[in-house]
């Protein structure tokens, strides 16, 4: 399912709001996005007109389990997992490694030539977006970045940040540890630029697997083939060595010069404060080619929750499916979507006489949690955390039931003062009042 089709779905379902009337791209739309998100509403929003440019934007597309769960194709995460952990299961693997390695490579694909496309010769048919008051560039922030191995010319599909420089250069974020961020060591190993290809408003699927916690010889294109239930269709890149999306609205070709970087500036995070700061390597822009009418998702970082909980829920998912395979005495328990992205975790084991120490150290060499900071062993008949008692159990557990990092950041999390990157008042109030408006004009007769 492609992007346009999952907003047509979601329009029909009524689980998404159409703006129609202009939006400023530079604060508004955020903070409209903002306050959505957090209202008990909850809707996707569709931004038809957006100032300065003719392409519309959709956020808070995954900001419901109805939502990223329709986009994987079931109705909600636990059916999700028990196909997921079903199919691994029925492959007969000693680990899910390998389990998922073979899924993917199972999935069926298919080469089309290049669609037919309009072709830009610049960034500037982009809206100028910015989130927070303090940002200070366009950031792009549901864009799957496909990467290439020097050794064997895998790709690889990851969701990292992109930084808008000027109309023919961008920053790209890869993330220490990464599968990208390996790319560009292999690269900078033969001092020779490396081919990126940049997709705006992938197919849901995609954008999802690119987050996802897969090893890094699974193809993250057959996962999003095996999600769907149909091949996944690829063509040639115009101007660098790389296979593409077919269904991508917007596809921006280019080259990293692997012995440039700069700063990328202040980014709001979800600490409810400005990280960002990073020195990232550049991407020379080669080629630019859209959809006549492109539709982009974007979704918005800041203090928790937002939509990229629930995009963590669904990667908790996976982590379920495999952990059911790799350490099946343990049971890891449903995530709260305020600790999302802190590396907090509640499990129950059927090895009593495990510690939670030694449960650490089990997660952290099976390799895929490598955001461990916290880790609560409950005993067998405690309840389940959820949303809202999460906060009560951690508070009733022993000291011997946890284990934590020094790194850890969770004090500011476990005082539950909100968090705010400051929007200006007037925005704030001119934001309201059209998020009322629309409202009411959605409302029930």
């Amino acid at each position: 399912m492609n992007l346009g089709t999952f907003v047509d779905k979601l329009i029909a379902e009524r689980q998404l709001y159409e703006l129609q009337e202009p939006v400023n791209p530079v604060l508004e739309m955020a903070a409209i996005t903002q306050m959505e998100g957090k209202s008990s509403s909850n809707m996707a929003l569709l931004f038809n007109k957006v100032c300065g440019s003719k392409v519309k934007m959709v956020t808070n597309l995954f900001g419901t389990e109805q939502r990223i769960a329709a986009a994987l194709g079931c109705r909600t995460l636990t059916d999700f997992r028990v196909r997921l952990q079903q199919s691994l299961v029925e492959i007969n693997r000693p680990d899910s490694a390998t389990a998922l390695q073979k899924l993917t490579r199972q999935s069926p694909r298919q080469r089309l030539s290049a669609a037919e496309a309009t072709v830009e010769k610049d960034l500037s048919f982009l809206p100028q977006m910015r989130f927070w008051p303090q940002e200070e560039r366009t950031f792009l922030t549901l864009a799957v970045v496909i990467t290439r191995s020097v050794r064997d010319n895998s790709q690889n599909y990851g969701l990292y940040r992109v930084g808008i420089s000027d109309a023919t250069t961008l920053t790209l974020n890869l993330l220490p540890g990464s599968q990208g961020g390996q790319h560009l060591r292999e690269w900078q190993a033969i001092a020779r630029p490396m081919p990126v290809a940049i997709v705006l408003g992938a197919d849901p699927s995609l954008i999802f697997a690119a987050a996802a916690s897969l090893p890094p010889a699974c193809d993250e294109s057959g996962f999003s083939s095996f999600v769907q239930r149909q091949p996944f269709a690829f063509s040639t890149a115009a101007s660098v060595p790389l296979e593409v999306p077919q269904s991508a609205q917007v596809v921006i070709e280019g080259w990293i010069r692997t012995n440039e970087v700069e700063n990328e500036g202040p980014f709001g995070c979800f600490l409810g404060s400005y990280g960002g700061k990073n020195f990232c390597p550049l991407v020379q822009i080669s080629a630019i080619r859209r959809c006549s009418d492109p539709l982009i998702a974007l979704t918005l970082a800041g203090p928790l929750p937002t939509e990229d909980c629930w995009l963590a829920r669904a990667n908790h998912e996976v982590l379920r499916a495999r952990l059911a395979i790799d350490l099946p005495h343990l049971e890891l328990l449903d995530l709260p979507l305020e600790t999302a992205f802190h590396g907090l975790y509640y499990v129950h084991s059927s090895q009593p006489e495990l510690g939670v120490a030694d449960i650490a150290a089990q997660l952290q060499d099976i390799g895929y949690f490598n955001r461990l900071q916290m880790l609560i062993k409950l005993d067998p008949d405690s309840p389940m955390p959820t949303d809202s008692n999460w906060r009560k159990i951690y508070m009733a557990a022993r000291p011997e039931q946890m284990w934590r990092l020094p790194s850890a950041e969770l004090d500011e999390l476990l005082r539950n003062t909100p968090a705010s990157l400051g929007y200006p008042p007037d925005l704030l109030r001119k934001s309201a009042q059209r998020l009322s408006e629309i409202h009411d004009a959605y409302a029930p007769n």
